[in-house]
């Protein structure tokens, strides 16, 4: 990955909120997560997934298949690569239109 890049940091789990932050911007402006996939999915089988941005007036709801699957512009949470949920924008660049920086909080919550 091009860009900005942090070091892993811990995930903090606190029932159904979590809280990570942005480990990474590409080139592209998709924004990397400290949230594993793996982790998250045994959740959203009987919850919905929220991601919140503290520094951002935007969230995202659910985990995408793939960013062709949104409408042009919006925003949206797949898997990474590297197994690390990511923002992106179908067909724009994520860390644009949050202003999102490297090391900014984000908060995951399973609702119901």
């Amino acid at each position: 990955m091009e860009g900005s890049v942090k070091a892993e940091s811990l995930v903090i789990k606190e029932g159904s909120h979590w809280r990570g932050e942005v480990t990474g911007i590409d080139d592209n402006g998709d924004i990397s997560t400290n949230f594993l996939v793996q982790d998250i999915k045994p959740f959203i089988v009987a919850s919905t997934l929220w991601i919140e941005f503290e520094n951002a007036p935007f969230s995202v709801r659910g985990l995408a298949v793939s960013r062709q699957t949104a409408e042009p512009g919006q925003l949206i949470a797949v898997s990474g690569i590297d197994g690390h949920i990511q923002i992106v924008i179908n067909q724009g660049n994520a860390a644009q239109k949050t202003k999102l920086k490297v090391g900014d909080p984000i908060d995951l919550f399973f609702r119901t």
